[in-house]
């Protein structure tokens, strides 16, 4: 369920299983060169506000998860974001995202990847223990389970794969048992970039809110990305950098009711944004 947080004072909210910025994110967002271990990017963003249905218990449509897609498709193909080539980026929202149409357009994105490339997943929308809810779906077939995504990401042939999930109840992606808590979990040293940030843990809904006018996973996602999570300012963003800018301030805006986690394969000292 996702949660529309329309003033802080206030706290107004209601909730709608929604919003999971599934995003692994191991690089600079889009620079290429031997530095930085990958060649291309291929990004898939998905986001559904209009439902063609009204999935149960998700509270409808939402307001602000198409908007929070194209803000992060400007954002790769934007010199800040590193200029990933617009080729290179599908967005599929709304009522175009349905169940077949997102699993046939990760298979086909992801597909394109050799080893040394990178590809991203940004998912904002309803989102339920488990999984992801299409705009077509309409009973427990018609969802896409997180197991299916993870099957994509494995087969493709990318070293480096980052996945940012906006959605309700999105921790739920991770293997079972595993812990939560305020740091990145990750490991020092390895040649793997695999990160999954996600908006909320499994308990959770997460927050959309009408001052930000987006998600608030993803407005401070964008914002640490952007440069405000450069907390040494060496005009380098890494993973940990990010994770406790977002993990901070998301906590914070909600007055702890969302509490965002990011864990996989990485270095904590990831880049994942350079700033000029």
């Amino acid at each position: 369920m996702k949660i529309n947080h329309f003033t802080k004072i206030l706290s107004a909210a209601f909730f709608m299983c929604f919003h999971s910025v599934f995003s692994m994110a191991a690089l600079p967002m889009g620079s290429t060169g031997e530095n930085f271990r990958f060649q291309k990017t291929y990004a898939a963003i998905i986001a559904i506000s209009d439902y063609q249905y009204s999935p149960a218990g998700t509270g409808g449509d939402l307001n602000y998860t198409d908007d929070d897609a194209r803000k992060f498709y400007q954002y790769l193909v934007s010199p800040t974001g590193g200029k990933v080539a617009p080729q290179n980026v599908v967005l599929l929202i709304n009522q175009a995202a349905t169940k077949n149409a997102i699993l046939k357009m990760l298979g086909h994105v992801f597909s394109k990847a050799k080893e040394n490339d990178r590809v991203i997943l940004y998912y904002s929308g309803h989102g339920q223990p488990g999984y992801i809810i299409p705009s077509d779906a309409h009973d427990a077939k018609t969802l896409i389970s997180y197991d299916s995504i993870k099957r994509i990401f494995k087969k493709c042939r990318a070293k480096t794969k980052l996945c940012f999930i906006d959605a309700c109840n999105s921790d739920s992606i991770k293997s079972p048992g595993r812990k939560t808590n305020s740091n990145a979990a990750g490991n020092k040293k390895t040649n793997a970039s695999v990160v999954i940030m996600v908006s909320s843990q499994s308990d959770q809904s997460s927050v959309e809110d009408s001052n930000l006018k987006q998600g608030a996973f993803s407005y401070f996602l964008l914002k640490g990305l952007k440069g405000e999570a450069d907390t040494d300012m060496d005009k380098t963003v890494t993973i940990e950098e990010l994770h406790k800018y977002v993990y901070f301030h998301v906590k914070k805006y909600t007055f702890g009711k969302q509490v965002p986690h990011t864990f996989g394969r990485f270095d904590l000292d990831m880049p994942v944004a350079l700033l000029n």
